[in-house]
């Protein structure tokens, strides 16, 4: 057995540190040093990045700067910006929006529409109704989700990880999102009965939805539809029919005039049948309460699904959301079915 001696061993070491630092130069080693200024003025995905090293190597002091001392919260920002992303992504935009304190939301209305009259000077209102506050609730269910990378990825700013796991977080959270609208407009939207549409969709169907809501519900309406229906109803083009106005723009459709909004979350054409197919109406009419804080969360140990974190040299980001969706009047928006 050879024995190094003592200027063997540190030429080794000089030599291993060598590698080490040309690695970092390489792959540009977010470090961010120069107290709470240079956190500051650090692009978000270095800040990441040191943020989520520094929960993986348990820095406390590290992880402090980051997330308050030095006047930034990123855990916070990253969870905005998922916010506002999902704001692109979901239905959840067009409906009512409430803030949400708790694991449920109490939300008033009105059972009733106003009445108007025409009636003598100083004659009595003959013809009234009685208002009745009806309680919706909303109830906020927990949802979370996760995302593994490999440790390797902590140490290369030449990717992206900020940004990709922002936009793909909110693409997955605006799925889920969608399901629980969708699941309420299921069970309390006014149901119109469109006839059969898995040979073919027709005019007569699409202004079945139209002439389903009630007519103030009609002026900030959007459709709500699966890409795949969606590309049934543009054939409806060919037959000379003129129901889009922008036929030439599937960036931006629209339906008799109204947005399309597509969502993975509505039944596909080929299970339209039978089923709902889309839905109509001002979604203002549904409730959509979320509690806006967020929970992200950096775990290197466990198993999540059948993957364990330590055999496969992975870490996980994690990611807590809660939110609900209700029906607040169900004569604004209408479920077509088949």
């Amino acid at each position: 057995m050879y024995n190094f001696n003592e200027t063997e061993m540190k030429n080794f070491a000089d030599d291993i540190k060598a590698k080490a630092i040309l690695e970092m130069e390489t792959k540009q080693v977010p470090i961010i040093t120069g107290g709470g200024l240079a956190v500051e003025k650090a692009d978000k995905n270095t800040k990441f990045k040191t943020w989520l090293r520094a929960k993986y190597d348990g820095d406390l002091m590290v992880v402090k700067a980051i997330t308050g001392t030095a006047g930034t919260t990123l855990p916070i920002d990253f969870a905005s910006e998922m916010w506002n992303l999902i704001n692109d992504y979901s239905l959840s935009k067009y409906c009512t929006n409430y803030k949400a304190s708790s694991l449920q939301l109490q939300v008033q209305t009105l059972s009733t529409k106003p009445v108007v009259s025409v009636v003598g000077q100083g004659a009595e209102v003959l013809n009234g109704n009685t208002a009745v506050n009806v309680n919706k609730q909303i109830t906020i269910d927990k949802y979370s989700g996760y995302q593994m990378f490999s440790k390797e990825m902590l140490d290369d700013n030449n990717y992206d990880l900020y940004g990709h796991l922002v936009k793909t977080f909110a693409e997955a959270v605006a799925k889920k999102m969608d399901a629980a609208i969708i699941a309420t407009l299921d069970t309390d939207a006014t149901v119109v009965n469109v006839g059969e549409v898995a040979a073919d969709i027709t005019l007569a169907n699409v202004l079945s939805g139209y002439t389903g809501v009630q007519g103030g519900a009609t002026k900030n309406a959007i459709w709500a539809l699966h890409r795949t229906t969606y590309a049934k109803i543009l054939a409806l083009i060919t037959a000379g029919t003129g129901v889009f106005t922008n036929a030439n723009s599937l960036a931006n459709p629209t339906l008799l005039g109204y947005p399309v909004i597509l969502s993975e979350e509505v039944a596909t054409y080929a299970n339209a049948n039978g089923s709902r197919w889309g839905y109509f109406g001002d979604f203002a009419n549904v409730g959509f309460a979320s509690r806006q804080e967020m929970e992200v969360e950096l775990i290197k140990e466990g198993t999540l699904g059948l993957t364990s974190l330590a055999n496969t040299r992975q870490v996980a980001l994690v990611v807590d959301a809660r939110f609900g969706a209700k029906v607040i009047d169900g004569n604004g928006v209408v479920k077509l079915t088949a």
